[in-house]
């Protein structure tokens, strides 16, 4: 089983506790996503991999994000996690200002996945509408009761905590600053159905030994339902909202995503990189996808499963309009590189990385490529190098290859 990382550079400045979470099936036009309410994506399959319409077997074994940087005086600063079986790295909820700390109390208040869909806003926007246009008694003869989802919406902090007054966002439909639902406020989120959850890298120091940082994550993961373009409605999008909440201002900085792809059965899983595309994807390595004991495979009718950074982190504003960077191999010259948002379209300081770098490794305890198990390897594989810090070649499996790439 290999494990596939794939990393947008982002040169910025940018307690103990249990593992805990709750996990939800996230469904949406048929697929299904496990998600946890500490931003774990299948998390090991504790409930079921992201599986396929019809099919009892899945793509995406588990998935998370990673972050480290260096403090101005050289120290290792991140948030990552694998398997929560290895230990948790990432918790439940904001982190106060200032101090970026977070308690029991906190973790568990947000222990939560916060589901929310556009059918329902719709019908609130209508009601209110009709409300201000006197028409409620023809528009809605039944009434209309709030959903209760709406009300559970993360939208404000807890200021006895010291935390942000503003979290999950929302639309404030009398402008007083306050979320209340039954003043005609709303959750803004994108897509038809949407996943939002709030976590911290502060809960307790990871397992590795990584310090934390003091980040809060908004994740949210979202999909459109039935539109007529088979893309959108094969596609799972996952975006991510990263507030330094801690003290320090970190360089070197990466930000990744970690994915263990389980083509159905897992025992015979490629991986590979579509540099053009900004994508990683993994696919099955023969003509035939058997069932084993944690899978019934997709037999002959394969799959594949893709990940594409849409938007990564901004570029360092330089008042142009970037162009696509071009760049030469075996004498070839491309527009390869960071295939991101923003390039050359007429807008200056807009441009976003996309997949800069990616690297796969092994599960079992080999030195180069094999799991890391100290901190370094962590930020070594975020380099895309060997856990050794060496460069990875061409051919082969990266390590005895012919050359190495630039």
């Amino acid at each position: 089983m290999k494990r596939l990382l794939h990393f947008a550079l982002a040169l910025a400045s940018f307690s103990s506790s249990f593992a805990q979470t709750t996990y939800v099936d996230f469904e949406v036009n048929g697929f299904h996503l496990p998600i946890s309410s500490n931003g774990d994506i299948s998390g090991g399959g504790e409930i079921m991999n992201m599986t396929t319409p019809g099919v009892d077997a899945g793509t995406i074994y588990a998935a998370n994000m990673w972050l480290a940087g260096l403090t101005s005086d050289g120290q290792l600063r991140g948030g990552v996690e694998t398997f929560q079986s290895a230990g948790q790295g990432f918790f439940c909820g904001p982190l106060t200002l200032g101090t970026a700390e977070t308690n029991q109390t906190t973790m568990d208040a947000y222990d939560e996945v916060y589901l929310a869909n556009s059918e329902d806003v719709q019908t609130h926007m209508a009601y209110f509408e009709a409300l201000a246009n006197n028409t409620v008694a023809t528009d809605f003869p039944d009434g209309y009761t709030i959903p209760e989802w709406m009300f559970g919406w993360p939208a404000h902090g807890d200021y006895t905590r010291n935390q942000a007054l503003y979290l999950a966002p929302f639309y404030d439909y009398n402008g007083d600053g306050v979320y209340n639902p039954e003043e005609g406020d709303y959750p803004l989120f994108c897509g038809d159905k949407c996943a939002y959850v709030i976590f911290n890298d502060r809960g307790a120091i990871n397992p590795i030994g990584i310090q934390p940082i003091g980040i809060e994550v908004h994740m949210m993961v979202y999909g459109f339902e039935t539109t007529g373009d088979p893309t959108l409605e094969n596609t799972i999008f996952i975006k991510y909202k990263i507030i330094n909440r801690g003290t320090q201002t970190l360089t070197d900085t990466y930000f990744g995503k970690w994915i263990d792809f389980d083509i159905g059965s897992s025992i015979d899983d490629y991986v590979a990189t579509d540099v053009k595309r900004s994508a990683i994807y993994g696919y099955n390595g023969d003509d035939s996808d058997e069932g084993t004991s944690s899978s019934s495979g997709y037999g002959d009718d394969l799959a594949a499963q893709g990940l594409v950074f849409l938007a990564g982190p901004m570029l360092d504003a330089d008042a142009t309009d970037n162009p696509l960077p071009d760049e030469t191999y075996s004498g070839i010259t491309d527009s390869y590189g960071a295939y991101g948002y923003g390039f050359g379209d007429g807008i200056v300081d807009n441009e976003r990385f996309g997949l800069s770098s990616s690297i796969y490794y092994n599960i079992g305890s080999n030195p180069i490529f094999g799991d890391p198990n100290t901190s370094m390897a962590f930020y070594n594989y975020m380099h895309s190098t060997w856990q050794n810090g060496a460069s990875v070649k061409y051919g082969g499996n990266g390590v005895s290859g012919a050359g190495v790439t630039d």
